[in-house]
């Protein structure tokens, strides 16, 4: 995607302005799009890729946004863009370090780590470091040695970190074929 092509989608950041935060939470929102209630979601309804489930994780205090007691589907439906984006940099970009990694893995893993966790993502990103030759573990833990080898990395080290990310996709399909309504979408992010 383009920077012009990126800033023309709803919501899209001033590219002029944008941080590297911006940047890679307009990609996320671009690849969450809207409100999306897919029964074969496990997390359930998701707006701004925030799921029911997250929301309720999140508990009432963050999460009940038509303030009546609960967390329920209502508030996925209610949850306004800027509240979602505060959540993604404090609970993805700031608590992971995201912003730590070079370019051509931060947001990719930030991306990643929104749709299929964390842990799973920073394996992605390790296994494409391993692949390119350096020595650490598939652990799923985004350390000072992660970010180390990342950092020493070149930037084609991101088409490696795209196709790690299509083989853990495959492998929750192969899991769960129920999943498999999903693979066009994933596939697309994956090579993003």
């Amino acid at each position: 995607m383009t920077a012009a092509a990126l800033a023309s989608f709803p919501g899209g950041p001033d590219i002029s302005r944008a941080t590297a935060f911006d940047m890679a939470v307009a990609i996320v929102l671009f690849h969450e799009g809207g409100l999306a209630d897919n029964k074969a979601d496990p997390g359930g309804i998701t707006h701004w890729g925030i799921s029911l489930r997250y929301a309720r994780a999140l508990g009432a205090a963050l999460a009940d946004v038509d303030h009546d007691g609960d967390v329920d589907a209502e508030d996925i439906r209610a949850l306004p863009r800027d509240q979602a984006v505060a959540l993604y940099r404090r609970d993805w970009w700031d608590r992971y370090g995201y912003g730590d990694l070079p370019a051509w893995a931060g947001w990719k893993v930030f991306d990643l780590a929104v749709n299929m966790g964390p842990k799973a993502a920073h394996k992605c990103l390790q296994q494409a470091l391993v692949d390119k030759g350096a020595s650490l573990p598939v652990d799923g833990l985004l350390g000072p040695r992660t970010l180390a080898a990342a950092g020493a990395a070149p930037v084609e080290t991101a088409q490696r970190l795209r196709e790690a990310a299509w083989d853990s996709y495959g492998g929750r399909i192969a899991a769960n074929p129920q999943l498999a309504v999903f693979a066009k979408g994933w596939k697309a992010r994956a090579f993003f």
